[in-house]
């Protein structure tokens, strides 16, 4: 897919989201709002909840629609759980994903808190207005995270863009709808380019979404009952406790050795080989059918020749028959293997790639 494409896509199904938003923040910005937003009836509020909530699952739709047309499937998009090599799901490092989510959103707020010019309109806390609320929240958390963040990076990367290149570009998406914070939005920023990151290195959005959620929620709840507020910065200081816990409880108990550096299937998409580096994933993929390497396996080191030819991993081309060697085990769970991890390796096995350790074929020195 063309990097043009790519923009065009990206760029439209935001614009056709969020253009009104961008208009909204520059008409907050300039000390003008909508007084019809102050009315507290449900005559206001009843189809404006409503409208929020299908433009969420619209949203939704889109882009997996879309993406789905580029050849990116739900999990590049980040919209399926991640699951161990049992197929059981990785509760710990979800929750240690929003753990560092909502870390970013504390450090991003005190920002904005400490240089906003402007300020954000907030409706009344109204029964009525307190719906809206919830159902804007909502909207906000499935809208912002599908489109301007797992479709945005999914797109691009798709397009072969560099890392800077799309992170900046959703990071300046994302304040774009934020300027009724006037100089605020560099607290956006620090929390949005956290956000990229996090997906970036996971490919699960589902946490996020549902951090994002939470923390306008309990914003737009707390102005009516602070308690939930209380509750909330309790609840947030137990995550912060736990996630490293369970993280060093993880690292202890994982016995099994690493895979050498090498390509290997994607954990997160079945159409691309991803670069192990011998102690986590890379940034660097090989579309597998784009470059009709179907039956590509991976062998963890290369041969002395292919050293000298300045060579890091190897990529076997041809052949289902190989002599398996060196004992070496596929990138185990603290490897962040994602969703069906062992489905996938057991399809990619039929499929006639090699476990690391193997070689089969005619061998093709290849690096990242």
């Amino acid at each position: 897919m063309s990097a043009r494409r790519a923009y065009l896509e990206v760029v439209g199904v935001f614009a056709a989201f969020f253009l009104a938003s961008v208009a909204l923040a520059l008409i907050y910005l300039d000390g003008r709002s909508d007084s019809s937003l102050d009315d507290a009836s449900w005559a206001v509020y009843g189809p404006a909840t409503l409208n929020d909530l299908a433009r969420a699952g619209l949203a939704a739709v889109v882009i997996v629609l879309v993406a789905a047309r580029r050849g990116i499937t739900r999990a590049d998009l980040g919209l399926v759980l991640r699951r161990d090599e049992h197929g059981r799901l990785r509760v710990w490092p979800e929750l240690r994903l929003a753990s560092l989510a909502l870390l970013a959103l504390f450090v991003g707020s005190a920002v904005t808190w400490l240089t906003a010019t402007g300020t954000a309109h907030f409706v009344p806390v109204s029964a009525a207005g307190l719906v809206y609320g919830s159902a804007h929240s909502v909207e906000a958390g499935v809208m912002e995270e599908a489109i301007v963040l797992g479709f945005l990076v999914a797109m691009l990367r798709r397009a072969g863009r560099p890392t800077g290149e799309i992170v900046a570009v959703a990071v300046v998406l994302r304040v774009s709808y934020h300027l009724y914070y006037g100089l605020g939005v560099l607290g956006i920023a620090v929390w949005a380019a956290v956000f990229v990151w996090l997906f970036w290195r996971t490919r699960s959005l589902l946490p996020l979404v549902a951090v994002h959620v939470w923390w306008d929620l309990v914003i737009t709840l707390g102005r009516r009952w602070p308690a939930i507020e209380v509750i909330a910065g309790l609840l947030c200081l137990v995550l912060f406790v736990v996630a490293p816990v369970t993280w060093l409880i993880e690292r202890v108990g994982r016995v099994s050795p690493l895979a050498w550096p090498g390509w290997y299937p994607d954990p997160g998409s079945e159409l691309q080989l991803r670069w192990w580096d011998g102690r986590a994933w890379s940034l660097h993929t090989v579309a597998v059918a784009a470059h009709g390497l179907a039956d590509w396996s991976p062998v963890p080191r290369a041969s002395s020749g292919a050293r000298k030819a300045g060579g890091g991993g190897a990529v076997c081309s041809a052949g289902r028959r190989g002599k398996a060697g060196g004992g070496q085990r596929r990138p185990g769970s603290g490897a962040e293997w994602a969703a069906d991890s062992a489905g996938a390796w057991q399809r990619h096995r039929a499929a006639g790639y090699a476990r690391p350790g193997e070689r089969r074929g005619r061998c093709i020195v290849a690096r990242p």
